[in-house]
């Protein structure tokens, strides 16, 4: 039995909420938490909610979709840590998914419409409203990047759900 594109997505948005609420438990683990989110969302966002098989594409092209993913991903924590923390997450997370969007349009050849690109990257920096709202750093930050991570990974799993083997 294959896991669904929104069931991956909701197992790993769960744990990056998971992860990011326990950075504030205890100091021990700040280094490793640090490390993980910095890179793991990169990796595993592509990983998880792309039918690589279903996309007809071979395993260069696949490296280099989950290499410029981490990128990009790195690239937005960039400019979230590097200007205002409430209004550079937003801008940082609508950033991130438009360039992931483009890029997987271009390079896997998915039939993605500008204006869908579009509309989920302004849904994306939408869904961390809750952050910008309360000023927190805490569950709302959490609960944020499941928002993200949900409306991205339904979003390609609508996409790819008109790809035929």
């Amino acid at each position: 039995m294959k896991i669904s594109i929104i069931i991956n997505s909701i197992i790993f948005g769960s744990i990056y909420f998971l992860i990011i609420l326990s950075r504030n438990y205890t100091d021990q683990y700040r280094h490793m938490y640090v490390l993980m989110m910095m890179i793991l969302p990169g990796l595993t966002f592509p990983l998880s909610t792309t039918k690589y098989g279903n996309v007809g594409t071979n395993m260069g092209k696949i490296f280099l979709h989950v290499l410029c993913s981490t990128l990009t991903y790195y690239a937005c924590v960039l400019i979230y840590v590097s200007g205002s923390k409430f209004i550079g997450i937003a801008v940082a997370s609508s950033v991130g998914s438009f360039a992931y969007l483009i890029l997987t349009k271009y390079l896997l050849k998915l039939d993605i419409h500008y204006k869908n690109v579009f509309l989920i990257s302004l849904i994306s920096g939408f869904s961390f409203l809750p952050m910008l709202v309360l000023h927190g750093s805490g569950f709302e930050l959490a609960f944020s990047v499941l928002l993200w991570t949900l409306v991205n990974g339904i979003f390609m799993d609508r996409v790819q759900k008109s790809v035929s083997i």
